[in-house]
This record gives C-alpha cells, sequence and structure tokens, in this order.
C-alpha cells in the first residue's frame, strides 16, 4: 500500500483533512525533506523537529505530523496534530507495509546483526528481489521511515532491528512481522537501560520471537546460553555457530572467527529461504568484511584494522581475539569510549587489562578509557589519552 494523499494519511491517523496534495516521501530529518514529502516533526532529548518546520516548508515539504500541543506556525504546511509522533509514525507504516507482498526476515542481536545482514543480502540478491535496511539504520525511528519510503514490492525483506530499551523490537516485530526472525548474540549492549542486565538484554531481543506469523528463530550461541531467548515465542528455533562440522565445507574468504559466525547464521536463512548448499557457496565467494567492520588494509607496509563501532566489551574481546598475528615491529592500539553503562570504568578497565596482551601501545581517546591508560602506565607500558581527535591523529602520524 503506498500512503500517497495526505487525505488519506490523515483518515488513517483518525484526522480531518480536506487538503488534496499528494505525498511523494517520507522524513523525519529536514535535511532529507524533498519536494512532495510528509515531515515528522519528533521531539528528542537535543532537537525538537518542530523547529525545522519552515525549513521543510522552503525544501518543498506538503505536510508534517506534529504533536497535539504544537501552537506556532504552518509555514503553508498541512500539519496533522497527533498525541504522539513516533506512534503515529508507527502506525503508519504499519498500515503500509500490511499490504506489501513478500516475506520478512527480521535480524537483532548485541553484535553482528549488521553483518550478518549484508552477508544474507549478498547471498540472496542474485536469486531473489530484496530490500535490506540501509547500513546501520535499525532503530524505532529509522526502520518505519524506510518502509514508509519502500516504492514496490520485493520478494525478501531484510529488517534488521535495536533497540535502547524494553519494547523497541517488540514495536518494530509489530509493523513488520517476520516470517524469520534472528538473534545473532546476547551481549552488554545499551546495558545502561537494562536494571537485570543482560537477562534484561535478553529478554528484550527475544521480543522478536513475538509475532504469530513468525515460523522459525535462527539464534546465534551466546543468545543460546538464554533460555528466555530460546523458549521466547511459539516459534521452533535453530542454533548455529556451535560446530562448522554441521555445514558443507565453505570457502571463506576471512577467517575471523566472529565473521564465520555471522556468516553461518546469514547461510541458515539462506538455506530456510530456498537456497541450496551449492549456491550459498558460490556466492560466499562474492563475501567481504564491510566498511570500517573488522576492515583490514595494508598500507605503505603498515597494516590497519578498521573496527569501528558502537563498541561493548564482547565485541572488544572478540575483535582483540581475531586481530591478524604481527608481521613483526609494534603493534597500537587506537581505542575509544564503549557506550556508557553503570560498570562503565570497571568495563574499561577490564578491556584495559586485555589490551596488555595484544598491543604494545595504546592511545585512547574519551574520559572512559583513562583506566585503560592507567593499566599500561602501572605496567611500565606507552599509552596515553587525548580529549580530541586532531591531537590524536597526530600522536599515531608520529608514533607510527
Amino acid at each position: 500500500m503506498k500512503l500517497n494523499s495526505l487525505k488519506q494519511i490523515a483518515l488513517l491517523l483518525g484526522l480531518q483533512c480536506s487538503s488534496s496534495q499528494m505525498v511523494k516521501s517520507f522524513a523525519f530529518d529536514s535535511r532529507e525533506v524533498a519536494g512532495g514529502s510528509l515531515f515528522f516533526a519528533l521531539t528528542g532529548e537535543k532537537v525538537d523537529g518542530h523547529h525545522f518546520l519552515e525549513e521543510g516548508a522552503q525544501k518543498g515539504a506538503v505536510g508534517a505530523v506534529v504533536s497535539k500541543g504544537y501552537s506556532g506556525e504552518s509555514f503553508g504546511l498541512e500539519l496533522l496534530k497527533v498525541e504522539d509522533v513516533v506512534e503515529a509514525l508507527h502506525l503508519l507504516a504499519k498500515k503500509a507495509f500490511e499490504m506489501r507482498k513478500g516475506r520478512v526476515v527480521a535480524i537483532t542481536g548485541s553484535v553482528g546483526k549488521t553483518t550478518t545482514k549484508e552477508f544474507l543480502a549478498t547471498l540472496l540478491e542474485e536469486k531473489f528481489s530484496l530490500f535490506k535496511t540501509h547500513a546501520s539504520q535499525n532503530s524505532r525511528i529509522t526502520v518505519p521511515i524506510q518502509l514508509l519510503n519502500l516504492m514496490e514490492d520485493k520478494e525478501i525483506y531484510l529488517v534488521e532491528m535495536a533497540m535502547t530499551e524494553p519494547g523497541q523490537i517488540a514495536r518494530l516485530a509489530w509493523i513488520a512481522p517476520p516470517e524469520i526472525a534472528m538473534v545473532t548474540a546476547v551481549a552488554p549492549a545499551h546495558i545502561a537501560g537494562f536494571k537485570e542486565g543482560l537477562k534484561g538484554i535478553a529478554r528484550a531481543k527475544a521480543e522478536i520471537f513475538s509475532r504469530s506469523e513468525t515460523r522459525l528463530g535462527v539464534i546465534g550461541p551466546t543468545a543460546a546460553r538464554f533460555d528466555t531467548v530460546v523458549h521466547a515465542g511459539s516459534c521452533p528455533k535453530i542454533v548455529y555457530g556451535e560446530d562448522e562440522e554441521r555445514y558443507p565445507p565453505m570457502n571463506l574468504p576471512f577467517t575471523a572467527s566472529h565473521l564465520r559466525e555471522n556468516f553461518f547464521g546469514a547461510a541458515v536463512v539462506a538455506k530456510e529461504l530456498g537456497m541450496s548448499w551449492e549456491e550459498i557457496s558460490a556466492r560466499s565467494k562474492e563475501l567481504h568484511p564491510f566498511a570500517n567492520r573488522f576492515e583490514i588494509v595494508d598500507e605503505k607496509g603498515i597494516t590497519f584494522v578498521r573496527d569501528c563501532f558502537n563498541a561493548n566489551p564482547y565485541s572488544m574481546e572478540v575483535a582483540f581475539k581475531n586481530l591478524p598475528a604481527p608481521r613483526g615491529g609494534r603493534t597500537i592500539g587506537v581505542i575509544g569510549s564503549m557506550e556508557s553503562s553503570p560498570k562503565t570504568f570497571d568495563h574499561h578497565r577490564l578491556i584495559g587489562e586485555k589490551a596488555l596482551g595484544v598491543f604494545d601501545e595504546l592511545l585512547c581517546i574519551g574520559e572512559e578509557c583513562m583506566p585503560m591508560v592507567e593499566i599500561y602506565h602501572q605496567a611500565g607500558r606507552k599509552a596515553a589519552h587525548f580529549s580530541n581527535l586532531k591531537a590524536l591523529k597526530q600522536a599515531l602520524a608520529e608514533t607510527a
């Protein structure tokens, strides 16, 4: 279903609208507004979308979904006033997606979900018409916007789902109910929002299995340790990644254990969607790590390992274990703060201790990294802390 008129959209939101204006696209970021856009004026911790209505109008938006209490100027826009702008976004995305034909695969997990999604897309894209959520745009805001902007039906939709608190995965699964749902891992990511720690994270991730439409669950080895994941919902579960010998031999273009685990998760789903192991093996030759995701680059005699994303202690340890063996010379770790949590300094201290066995020298940025630097100094090793990227880059250039 293509929501293409303000009148139609207003009706779905329980509102009256006499405008015959046509809607060509949907946006919550004023920088993405174009002619014919409907703008969602979201209110966040730092930014209020209502302050960007004038910019949206200047760029050609035809209307905006705004909070009921908004009493400012319309700037010529048709204003659809609702109790909750996010709820309105979710409802419209669900209504639009209900009429789409195709099969939905939903993927969540504390780590590995983006890489697994991209691997799965590579395996499937020659055999099926495909939609995948873009890059790491996997939130309760970016997923529904992408679904609203879909222009045509696809055979398969790969929807990556992330969360920062309980209930968000369930909401995304309500918008796009999956036929196959996947939890790649349970680890201390976004742990600040969970009083129960890992158990709370596991329960929130398991919300992906809450829909009656889901016929199969696919779970990674760390997720399989939690009963709340294994027994969630009514669908049977497949556990992958524990024993590669269960699968036909694959000549993969990478050796890192976490990338191989991501691949076998993607392969299990591809097999369930109708691909043969022979087809999967042939397509696997096209796989490669993605930009800044354990990307190994040799430049001027230096091996760079670029692994840049929202990290947590689990993902850091996995990265350390899979670093390529040094070919002589020094190893230098350039590490930024991991995401904040109630035990953030303890977590950074733990990673600092692990780093001692990996890097000769350490360059850090972010206040939370100070315990790592202290551990290196206590061990008589070189380490430095920086307050800005410019200073860190200069020090790295001089050190390397």
